[in-house]
């Protein structure tokens, strides 16, 4: 099992071409985030898009 981090800022991911993420051998994503840009919906259909196969794990960041 491999683990990353990527960070989502202004609109596009860092990191993602540094980690060489390969789509198929992604299955499981778990995502934080606050709960307006969870709803925006904009990191969803942009790991959708991106990582077809893997279940995706959304969770607010409490505290804000």
């Amino acid at each position: 099992m491999k683990s990353t981090i990527v960070y989502y800022k202004d609109g596009s991911w860092s990191d993602f071409d540094k980690q060489k993420l390969q789509e198929e051998q992604v299955n499981v994503m778990i995502v934080f985030a606050d709960r307006a840009l969870l709803e925006s919906g904009d990191i969803t259909s942009s790991l959708q898009s991106k990582f077809p196969k893997a279940h995706l794990l959304f969770c607010s960041t409490a505290g804000e």
